[in-house]
């Protein structure tokens, strides 16, 4: 009886130390950053390729809608792929792994990441075609800054 006791109070101890755990961890959170108002990311690119790009109004314009649709249509790809992860975690995630999905959801994920980068030169080239000569040494600037390898940083370009 006397054991049953002991073990009683150290399961308690033990549920009393885990959530006091959680309780400090909860606390010690850090909160989300505030979300952007809808258009405020668009209004930075186009306040930065105006400013970088020295752009006219005409070419501001075209900019603004061809720089929409690129976030769009990468939006899209972005979702497809999300969904596409969490279809590879499902498979994972059963009793048995079906090797073949799992090859097939790897297979759609590459697709959309090249289609992906395709978007990307594609809208570099359309951005090419509303510049003019001379911005495009800037352009070429403003890209070659963008484009960064995945992994941690180069600090050795900056």
């Amino acid at each position: 009886m006397a054991s049953i006791n002991k073990n009683t109070w150290l399961i308690v101890l033990l549920v009393v130390l885990n959530l006091v755990s959680l309780g400090a961890l909860w606390i010690s959170r850090t909160p989300p950053p505030p979300a952007q108002p809808k258009g405020e990311h668009f209004n930075k690119v186009d306040k930065f390729f105006h400013q970088e790009l020295n752009l006219d109004e005409e070419q501001m314009v075209e900019v603004k809608k061809l720089t929409r649709e690129h976030f769009q249509e990468r939006k899209e790809v972005y979702q497809q792929i999300r969904e596409q992860k969490g279809l590879l975690i499902k498979e994972l995630s059963g009793e048995t792994e079906d090797t073949v999905a799992i090859n097939n959801i790897l297979a759609e994920i590459a697709r959309l990441e090249s289609m992906n980068e395709k978007l990307f030169i594609d809208h570099y080239k359309n951005l090419k075609k509303v510049c003019t000569p001379e911005q495009l040494d800037s352009l070429n600037k403003v890209f070659q800054r963008g484009i960064r390898p995945h992994g941690p940083r180069n600090r050795q370009h900056r």
